[in-house]
């Protein structure tokens, strides 16, 4: 029995030992010029829309290093604006690109349930009155609306 125990006990002693990894809050970090071009917001928008969002992207215990839902909406950002592979954004904030994955996912989730507090098509005036601006001031017709 003391053999048993004391293999155990040795098994344990050659645990790999967790990894705490820095995952420095980039609101912090960065200036609101470097948001803007890393994120296409601005500071007060990104907070705005953290905690729009952080309601449905809390994770229940802090467990295993959970993502804060800050970082949860950056990394998706990110990866919305620039379109790349997302060990690009892991890379960003050190997570594994598993955990972008979920977090990408989340986050696209919530957005999905707010969108029609936030987006909506233009009534029929509108579009007109947008063509018709569009038009007297690029020649461009038949536009009534932009994105980014």
């Amino acid at each position: 029995m003391a053999h048993l125990i004391y293999r155990l006990h040795d098994r344990w002693a050659f645990r790999r030992e967790r990894i705490k990894r820095d995952r420095t809050n980039p609101l912090d970090v960065f200036r609101d010029r470097e948001l803007i071009e890393r994120f296409c917001f601005r500071r007060v928008e990104l907070l705005e829309l953290i905690n729009e969002l952080s309601p449905q992207l809390q994770h229940v215990t802090d467990r295993n290093g959970a993502l804060s839902p800050i970082l949860q909406v950056l990394i998706s950002l990110r990866f919305y604006a620039g379109g790349s592979f997302q060990n690009t954004f892991a890379d960003m904030v050190n997570v594994s690109r598993s955990t972008t994955c979920r977090a990408i996912r989340r986050v696209s989730l919530a957005l999905q349930n707010r969108v029609q507090k936030h987006v909506r098509l233009p009534t029929q005036e509108e579009a007109t009155r947008t063509k018709d601006k569009f038009r007297k001031d690029s020649g461009i017709s038949s536009i009534f609306g932009c994105i980014d």
